[in-house]
C-alpha cells in the first residue's frame, strides 16, 4: 500500500530537524562517561553502555512497512464508524538502540496532517522509554508517552505507554495511552486511546497495523 504525500523535501526536513534536537544531548551525555569497563556488578541495574534490557526494544520497527490507518469517525459519541485509508512508514535504529524514529506518512485530509514523525529514547536508569511526536501541521514537539515493554519476544510483547496529548474536540488536554503488540518480524498493531476522565474510561481513537513491505 502506498500514500500520498503533499509535503515537499523542505517540509519534510523541517519536520526532522525539529524532533532531532530531542536527541541532542544523548551524545553528549555519552561522552562524559568514563573509559573504564562500564558493565554492571549488580546484574539487575542497566549497563550504561548496551543501555540495558530494553535497548533495542524497538529494532523490530526498522526498515520501510505498509500500514493501514484507521481512525473513529467522532470521538467521544459512541460512534463506532472507522475511517480507513493506506499508509506507509520508515523506521530508523540509532544508538545502539537506545533511540527510535519513524516517519508515517498519510494522504492529506482537510483537518489532518500528512505526516508525523516519532522520536523514542530510552532512558536506562529509568528503564523506560519516552516518546515524543512532531505534529505535521505545526512541526512542533508533543509529548511525552512514557514506558516500557513487557512480556516475552514478538508477538507475546506488549508495550504501554502513557501521557497527555491535547484534544482540539475538547480543547483540552486529556490522558494518553499508546499500545504496541501482536509484534512479529513482518508485523505490529499501535493503537492510542485517549480519556478524558483521568484514566477511569478510555476511548481507542486510531489504529495503525504495520505489515513488513
Amino acid at each position: 500500500m502506498h500514500a500520498t504525500s503533499t509535503h515537499t523535501p523542505t517540509r519534510r526536513a523541517a519536520l526532522l530537524g525539529a524532533g532531532l534536537m530531542a536527541f541532542a544531548a544523548v551524545p553528549a551525555q555519552a561522552e562524559h562517561l568514563p573509559a573504564v569497563d562500564r558493565r554492571p556488578t549488580d546484574p539487575d541495574q542497566p549497563d550504561l553502555l548496551t543501555g540495558g534490557p530494553g535497548a533495542g526494544d524497538f529494532d523490530f520497527l526498522a526498515g520501510r512497512w505498509s500500514v493501514l490507518s484507521r481512525r473513529r469517525l467522532n470521538r467521544w459519541m459512541g460512534d463506532d464508524r472507522w475511517d480507513e485509508v493506506p499508509a506507509s512508514a520508515h523506521g530508523q535504529v540509532m544508538l545502539g538502540g537506545l533511540a527510535c524514529l519513524d516517519e508515517l506518512e498519510l494522504p492529506a485530509l482537510a483537518d489532518q496532517p500528512s505526516a508525523a514523525v516519532t522520536f523514542r529514547l530510552y532512558d536506562p536508569a529509568a528503564r523506560h522509554w519516552a516518546f515524543h511526536r512532531v505534529d505535521g501541521r505545526t512541526g512542533t514537539l508533543r509529548g511525552p508517552l512514557t514506558g516500557r515493554f513487557t512480556g516475552g519476544l514478538f508477538a507475546g510483547r506488549r508495550g504501554d505507554f502513557r501521557g497527555q496529548d491535547f484534544d482540539p474536540l475538547l480543547g483540552r488536554p486529556v490522558q494518553a495511552r499508546v499500545i504496541w503488540s501482536r509484534i512479529t518480524t513482518t508485523s505490529a498493531l499501535w493503537e492510542q486511546a485517549w480519556s478524558a476522565d483521568e484514566g477511569r474510561s478510555w476511548e481507542t481513537n486510531w489504529t495503525l497495523a504495520f505489515t513488513r513491505a
